[in-house]
């Protein structure tokens, strides 16, 4: 569109539809329909492939012309091929950061919520997923990694079944809640460790330990996240297999991960300790049997030290 008032010093060439309202100091040829307004004035030829409509003031010092687009190439016109401009189709760089920061920021405040949810409702189960990703985390990385494949799969399948999507966004969910409560127990565990190790507290509350070590570890991931989408792939994703897995072996906490290689532990051996005899209160004792009354002991004293009984006590 060339509007009233606006002039252009040279030929015009498009590939489309061309409104004129100002001023052409040139030729004008258009693959496509031309409109020549009132105002419009054009000071050499005019040729469209398409409808030429000139209006009652229009002018056009030159010819005008209808062509076909067989006659393109044979029209004396300087022709210029198409310009394409990359246009960005998302918002500006610095609106993308800022929103990846927000995003971050508000992933750490939910984070710290659930740790303190979690933590208060099942610190037995936080507690349990912890000790299993302390002491057995190869078990704990390898079945965290086989759990995201079957439930890959399944809730894929799930999906595309349309009658059974909504089961699919169930085990979605299940999975998330899983991977959420593995790293509020591996906050724990770092929560725990930066509490006795770097402010030597003496006391430490599982709840504070959860908050503090979840809001570390959310935000180092976010901070690794900003800075590289590749070193969180490499860095933080093993971290969920990690924390899945000994979610899974625990069954969500709710039983200890008892091997932690393999077999139950060993408990130590305890001797055997033979029962006392007993004896018949009818059954005659032996003179022998029966220990001299110690000096100094009358009805009524406790039997000695050693455990033996009196001449009177035994009868």
């Amino acid at each position: 569109t060339i509007k009233d008032g606006a002039s252009v010093s040279g030929d015009v060439v498009v590939f489309g539809a061309l409104e004129v309202a100002g001023t052409v100091d040139g030729n004008v040829f258009t693959a496509g329909a031309i409109s020549l307004q009132d105002t419009a004035h054009v000071s050499g030829n005019v040729a469209a492939t398409g409808v030429i409509d000139q209006a009652e003031g229009a002018t056009v010092d030159g010819n005008i012309e209808e062509v076909e687009e067989e006659d393109i190439p044979d029209l004396d016109f300087p022709f210029i091929a198409p310009v394409s401009v990359d246009v960005p189709s998302g918002p500006p760089a610095w609106v993308e950061t800022l929103w990846r920061i927000g995003r971050s920021i508000l992933t750490v405040l939910v984070m710290a919520l659930f740790a303190l949810l979690l933590s208060s409702i099942w610190p037995k189960e936080i507690e349990r997923v912890s000790d299993t990703i302390v002491n057995a985390p190869i078990p704990a990385f390898g079945m965290g990694l086989l759990s995201f494949l079957i439930a890959a799969v399944v809730i894929t399948g799930l999906v595309i079944t349309l009658c059974l999507s909504p089961l699919g966004l169930i085990g979605a969910v299940i999975v998330g809640l899983g991977v959420a409560l593995g790293w509020v127990a591996l906050g724990a565990i770092l929560g725990d460790r930066i509490l006795r190790g770097l402010f030597k507290a003496s006391t430490v509350t599982p709840v504070g330990a959860a908050i503090l070590g979840t809001v570390v570890v959310t935000l180092l991931a976010a901070l690794v996240n900003l800075a590289s989408e590749c070193l969180f792939i490499i860095l933080v994703l093993p971290l969920f297999a990690l924390v899945a897995g000994a979610v899974t072996l625990t069954r969500f906490g709710t039983m200890p991960y008892a091997s932690h290689g393999g077999t139950a532990r060993p408990s130590a051996p305890v001797a055997p300790v033979a029962p006392a005899a007993r004896r018949s209160w009818t059954e005659p004792v032996a003179s022998s049997e029966v220990s001299p009354e110690p000096e100094g002991t009358e009805d009524g004293d406790l039997p000695s030290p050693d455990g033996e009984l009196s001449d009177e006590e035994t009868h």
